[in-house]
């Protein structure tokens, strides 16, 4: 059966360089879709940079980039231009059905389209955990995007979910149909040739207080004391410009406890960077306060590495405990400085966790697995319209 398909998005220039965890999941979504003879997909996406609109194709599908000159997202989702002009035109481009993969799907009540939206992470759960500057506008900004989502909620009739966490968090704000299907992750990942140090641990996510960064550093300097490793690394990707108040306490607290050629601090890495990271870890480990479904945890577990991760959102359904890796109470340090001992003192253990893990990953993140489900969304949604 051919599909027209409406994809609201953030997209990258260069498709083999996504931004983030929304860009990535659609670029894999996407090119997962594009597979199959019978999907006509078309991606929507708005740009603050543009002053006309831009059509290209790319990899098989039609980018359409709409010039985006309201300043703030959330006033757009309730009144804005921006609003009014990706509902325009998705409706132009009569698409048998609209995906949304941002909050515009929020403002879409006017929409004479069939529509799906992914969840990825609502603003309600991250704005609480929210640091540095973003962070100081938490008095205005949860309580309007509260209204925004609870406003949203009563029109939008199709929800997918990626996460447990996030469908158990949505059942108690909105009457939708939840369809859960997790997010694809890129192929190389699965294909990624390991070539493991056993003297490197890596994390992945920007620096702040809700990756509790400095937790896992404390964590990090004490397994080295206790047990004596004078060899492995600490290597942490991720963005040091968004908090710079705390990642100044993190630079003060490795310089003191001399730990500067121990802990690396990498900053943002493009995605051939973070694939030679992986190659390289023995074990990925991610000890935050708040996570709904890391797509970083994903593609670790695609390559076969094990993983330690925090018991607590949506990470403990991503994540086996003692099978294809170890959940640990992020406020309890000692719990991570055990479990580093207990993975990297452990080949065998490594090796068969990762091999679990990336079995767990074929069957949940793969782009083929995730685009077959998500066709399977859109014809229960288009049978029942």
């Amino acid at each position: 059966m051919q599909i027209k398909i409406a994809m609201f998005s953030r997209f990258p220039r260069e498709i083999a360089k996504p931004r983030g965890g929304v860009e990535s999941a659609t670029v894999n979504l996407a090119l997962a879709l594009v597979k199959n003879p019978d999907v006509d997909l078309h991606i929507i996406t708005l740009e603050k940079s543009l002053k006309v609109l831009s059509c290209s194709t790319m990899n098989g599908m039609t980018i359409h980039r709409l010039p985006d000159t309201f300043p703030y997202q959330a006033i757009d989702i309730l009144i804005g231009s921006g609003k009014r002009k990706v509902c325009k035109y998705i409706e132009e481009l009569n698409p048998d059905i609209a995906h949304f993969h941002e909050s515009y799907a929020y403002g879409m009540e006017n929409l004479r389209v069939p529509m799906v939206f992914t969840v990825h992470g609502p603003d309600t759960i991250m704005i609480p955990v929210e640091s540095g500057k973003i962070g100081r506008m938490k008095s205005i900004r949860l309580p309007l995007w509260n209204y925004i989502e609870n406003r949203g909620y009563q029109h939008i009739s199709n929800i997918i979910t990626i996460s447990p966490f996030i469908q158990s968090y949505l059942e108690q704000r909105s009457q939708a149909r939840m369809f859960p299907v997790a997010n694809a992750i890129n192929e190389r990942f699965f294909e990624l040739e390991r070539q493991e140090d056993k003297r490197v641990l890596f994390s992945a996510g920007w620096v702040s207080s809700r990756k509790n960064t400095l937790g896992l550093i404390r964590s990090f300097a004490n397994y080295v004391e206790e047990y004596g490793d004078s060899e492995t690394e600490l290597r942490i990707a991720g963005d040091l410009k968004r908090d710079v108040e705390y990642v100044a306490i993190v630079n003060e607290y490795v310089e003191k406890h001399n730990l500067s050629d121990r802990v690396i601090l990498l900053g943002t890495l493009d995605q051939a960077q973070m694939t030679c990271e992986l190659t390289k870890a023995s074990t990925f480990i991610l000890t935050s306060f708040q996570e709904v479904a890391p797509m970083v945890i994903a593609e670790s577990m695609a390559a076969a590495i094990p993983v330690i991760c925090s018991n607590k959102c949506g990470m403990p359904y991503m994540v086996e405990d003692k099978a294809s890796g170890l959940l640990v109470d992020p406020e309890d340090e000692d719990s991570i400085k055990c479990a580093m001992n207990e993975l990297l003192s452990n080949v065998s253990k490594r090796k068969k966790f990762g091999a679990k893990g990336r079995k767990l990953a074929i069957e949940r993140f793969s782009p083929e697995v995730v685009a077959e489900k998500t066709l399977s969304v859109y014809a229960q949604i288009l049978n029942s319209a």
